[in-house]
């Protein structure tokens, strides 16, 4: 129930896209600061937009300036600084992604390796937000008792999803 949030460029003014840009480039920068650089490859646009999101919700004024990062040497861009709310973001996707992982290790057998390449990651983000872990735990194991039960309805096995985000 994770992934599926996309932009689409071609609806969103030049400056919203700019913006959106800086959020995701912040939040890359926030993770790797918080919880390392191997946790940057977990980065999804779901994140991003809850970044924004709680941002404006929050009413935190997000400064913006022209850095350079690590996939992008070459050229500065614009990038949302880090601060507090960004690195629990930071957080919350290191902590989706791990579990997400174990999941897939549950139903297939598959991504053992990868769930081991963010342990680290995953270790310190629970250490610094361990009622986050604790939900998206609770959660997921709900989620898995639903597939162990042959749940057939696509309501009833995606309201623990829908349940974490409001946890959350």
């Amino acid at each position: 129930m994770f992934g599926y949030i996309r932009t689409d460029p071609a609806y969103l003014y030049g400056k919203d896209d700019i913006l959106y840009r800086a959020f995701y480039c912040g939040l890359c920068k926030s993770i790797g600061k918080s919880c390392g650089q191997r946790a940057r490859f977990a980065l999804n646009y779901d994140l991003t937009f809850l970044s924004a999101f709680a941002h404006n919700v929050c009413g935190e004024d997000v400064q913006i300036e022209r850095q350079r990062c690590v996939m992008h040497w070459f050229r500065k861009r614009p990038m949302a600084g880090v601060d507090a709310l960004s690195v629990r973001v930071a957080h919350l996707n290191v902590i989706l992604t791990y579990h997400k992982l174990s999941d897939d290790v549950l139903d297939s057998g598959r991504r053992r390796g990868l769930r081991a390449f963010f342990s680290g990651a995953y270790r310190r983000a629970r250490a610094a937000e361990p009622e986050f872990d604790r939900i998206v735990a609770e959660r997921y194991g709900e989620l898995i008792r639903l597939e162990r039960e042959g749940c057939d309805g696509i309501d009833r096995a995606a309201d623990p999803f829908g349940q974490m985000l409001s946890d959350l």
